[in-house]
C-alpha cells in the first residue's frame, strides 16, 4: 500500500472521530474528588478485638474516611459470629440466637417465623439460610450517629423487590453498591435513579447483562469503586500504588476497604487503615483532590457525533479491504453493508449491534497495521483504529464499566489468524505444504507449543489474567515511575516484531508480522478498556513505540547477522 494514501485515510478517520473524542476527553479530564470508605466488616472487626467505638469514630475522622457499606446479614453469617446456632435443619428450621437476630428473622420472613420458648421456626421458606435479612435498623442509627455516610450493599438476586424497596428506602441512604454480577432486577435500577440515588459500582463486576441495564439507568450518577481486602500482613505501598493505578485507569472514585471475607480474623488493624487511607489520599493523580466521590460525568454523543464516527470506521475499512486481494466492486460492497451496520446502530441506537461494529472496527485496523510494511505507518494505523474504537466508545455505558467491549479475546486472536490466513495465500499452496510434509517430529513439536503459547497468551489478559507474583510487583514499580506502564505483551514482543517484519525480505517476514499483531491488537485493545482515558491510553502506547522501534532495531541486527553467518 502507497504511504500516501495510508496517511489520508488516517486523517480522514481522525477528522470524523474528532467530535467524539472531544466530547470523551472533556469529560475525563473534569476535576473530580477521591473519597475512602470502610466496609461494615471492617467496623465489626475492630469492634470484635476490643477498639472502643470513640476511638474508632475520631481516628476515620481525622483520616478523612466518612462513608462506610452496610451489608445484609443472612441466618448464615449470624451463624459464622456464633450469634446464633440451629436445633434441627429441614422444614422447618429450628435455632435459637440473640434479640438482634430473632427481630432480623421475624422482619424478613414475617408470618413464616413462630417463637416459643427461644426457639425460631421458620417454615416453608426455601432457601432461609441464605437469604438477606435487611439493613438492621441499629446498625444504620449507630452508622448515623457517628456522622458516616451510608452506602447500601445490594444483595445478589434477591427477588422480593418490593421488600427490597422497602428495606432501602427505611434507612435514608442515597447511594447503593454493585459488587457482584448478579444484581436484583433491572425495575430495582430504574425505581432507585427515579429516585435520585447515585450507583457505586466495583472496577471488576464484568460489564454486561442486568449490570449494563443498570449502568444505562445511572448515566451521570454513576462512582467507580475500588475494593481493597485489607490485612495485616499487607504491604501499603503496594495498595496504594494499586489504588493509584484504579484511580488512572479504571476511573474510580471511591477506595471501599474490607476484611477479607476467607480470612475474617485477620482484618486490619485501625491504625494501619488509617495509615492507608492517608497514603491513598495524598500525592492523587492530576486533576483530583481528596473529598466527596464524584460520579462519571454523563457522556452522551448526538445522532450526528455518532454518524460522523460511523464514517471514521469507514474510512480505515476501506483501507483494509483495499490491502486484501479484492475486485473493486466487492471491496464497494463489503465497505457498503460494513457501514450500513454502522448506521443502523447509530440511528436505532443499538447497543449490541453498535458493539459488534467497534469489534469488527478493532480487528480490521489490528490487522491492517502490520500489512503497511512500514514501522511508523503500522504504528500510526494502530494508534488511529484505537482512537476510532475510543471514539465508538465514548458513552456513559461503556466509560462507567457497566457495559464492556464486545470480544475483548477475539480480539487479541482474530488480527493473528487473519495475517496467518492472508500469509498463506501469499506463500501459494505448493510452497506450504512443502514446508509441512512429511510431516516430522518438530511439526507436532511447533504444534504443542503454538497451541501452549496462545491459551497461555489468552489466560494472561483480562482483570483476572494468570500472572505470577514478581511480573506484578514490576508492574506496581513502572506504574510508579512512568505515571502508566507499557504493556509487555506490546513493547517486549508485539512492536518489536513489527519493526523486524518491516525490514524483512521474503516469506519469513510473515512469521514476523503475526507475532506483531500481538501487539497491535493489545494496542487497540488499550483504547477499548472505554473506563481507560483516552489520554492515558495514548501515553501507554506512546512508551510502547518508542521501546518497540529500540528493541526492534537490536532484535533486527542480531537477526540479520545470525543469518548471514548461518548462510557463509
Amino acid at each position: 500500500m502507497r504511504a500516501s494514501r495510508i496517511l489520508l485515510a488516517c486523517l480522514v478517520a481522525l477528522a470524523f472521530a474528532a467530535p467524539a473524542l472531544v466530547l470523551r476527553v472533556s469529560a475525563e479530564v473534569r476535576p473530580g474528588s477521591v473519597g475512602v470508605a470502610v466496609a461494615e466488616s471492617v467496623l465489626n472487626h475492630w469492634r470484635e478485638t476490643g477498639v472502643p467505638d470513640s476511638e474508632v469514630n475520631g481516628a476515620l475522622e481525622s483520616a478523612g474516611i466518612r462513608t462506610a457499606v452496610l451489608g445484609m446479614p443472612s441466618i448464615r453469617s449470624y451463624l459464622v459470629d456464633g450469634e446464633a446456632q440451629i436445633l434441627e435443619s429441614g422444614d422447618p428450621l429450628l435455632m435459637k440466637g440473640s434479640e438482634d437476630f430473632v427481630a432480623a428473622v421475624r422482619s424478613r420472613f414475617g408470618s413464616a417465623v413462630t417463637v416459643k420458648d427461644e426457639v425460631v421456626s421458620v417454615a416453608g421458606v426455601a432457601g432461609a439460610l441464605d437469604k438477606p435479612l435487611g439493613y438492621l435498623p441499629a446498625r444504620v442509627a449507630e452508622l448515623r450517629a457517628a456522622g458516616l455516610d451510608l452506602v447500601l450493599a445490594l444483595p445478589s438476586r434477591e427477588p422480593d423487590l418490593d421488600w427490597l424497596q422497602r428495606e432501602i428506602t427505611a434507612t435514608k441512604a442515597q447511594s447503593v453498591l454493585l459488587a457482584g454480577s448478579s444484581p436484583p432486577a433491572a425495575s430495582l435500577a430504574s425505581y432507585l435513579s427515579s429516585r435520585g440515588f447515585s450507583l457505586v459500582v466495583s472496577d471488576f463486576v464484568p460489564g454486561d447483562g442486568l449490570v449494563s441495564s443498570y449502568g444505562q439507568q445511572f448515566g451521570g450518577a454513576l462512582v467507580r469503586a475500588h475494593l481493597i481486602e485489607l490485612k495485616r500482613s499487607d504491604s501499603l505501598s503496594t495498595l496504594t500504588v494499586r489504588a493509584r493505578r484504579a484511580e488512572k485507569e479504571r476511573g474510580v472514585r471511591l477506595i471501599v476497604l474490607q476484611t477479607p471475607p476467607d480470612f475474617p480474623g485477620a482484618g486490619p488493624a485501625l491504625d494501619q487503615t488509617v495509615a492507608l487511607a492517608d497514603s491513598i489520599q495524598r500525592e492523587l493523580p492530576a486533576g483530583l483532590s481528596a473529598g466527596t466521590p464524584t460520579p462519571q460525568p454523563l457522556v452522551a454523543p448526538s445522532l450526528l457525533v455518532r454518524l460522523a464516527t460511523v464514517l471514521a470506521a469507514v474510512a480505515l475499512a476501506t483501507l483494509a479491504m483495499l490491502a486484501l486481494p479484492r475486485s473493486p466492486r466487492l471491496v464497494l460492497g463489503l465497505v457498503g453493508a460494513f457501514g450500513l451496520v454502522g448506521v443502523v446502530a447509530a440511528v436505532a441506537n443499538q447497543l449490541f449491534m453498535w458493539q459488534l461494529f467497534t469489534f469488527a472496527t478493532a480487528v480490521g485496523g489490528a490487522a491492517l497495521a502490520v500489512l503497511t510494511r512500514r514501522y511508523l505507518l503500522g504504528c500510526l494505523v494502530a494508534v488511529t483504529t484505537g482512537l476510532v474504537v475510543a471514539a465508538l466508545g465514548a458513552q456513559s455505558t461503556f466509560m462507567n464499566g457497566t457495559t464492556s467491549f464486545l470480544g475483548v479475546k477475539a480480539l487479541l486472536l482474530g488480527p493473528p489468524v487473519i495475517v496467518a490466513v492472508l500469509a498463506a495465500i501469499d506463500v501459494g499452496p505448493r510452497k506450504l505444504r512443502s514446508l509441512v510434509w512429511p510431516l516430522r517430529p518438530w511439526h507436532a513439536l511447533v504444534g504443542v507449543v503454538l497451541v501452549l503459547g496462545a491459551a497461555y497468551y489468552l489466560l494472561r489478559s483480562g482483570n483476572y489474567g494468570l500472572v505470577p507474583d514478581f511480573e506484578l510487583v514490576l508492574r506496581d514499580r513502572l506504574d510508579e515511575l512512568m505515571y502508566i506502564r507499557p504493556r509487555f505483551k506490546e513493547a517486549l514482543l508485539g512492536f518489536p516484531a513489527l519493526f523486524v517484519a518491516a525490514q524483512w525480505k521474503g516469506d519469513a517476514r510473515w512469521l514476523w508480522a503475526i507475532v506483531a499483531t500481538v501487539g497491535t491488537a493489545s494496542a487497540v485493545d488499550s483504547f477499548a478498556h472505554f473506563h481507560t482515558p483516552v489520554l492515558a491510553a495514548l501515553l501507554r502506547t506512546g512508551y510502547t513505540i518508542v521501546i518497540g522501534l529500540v528493541l526492534g532495531f537490536v532484535i533486527s541486527l542480531v537477526v540479520k547477522a545470525i543469518v548471514k553467518r548461518v548462510r557463509a
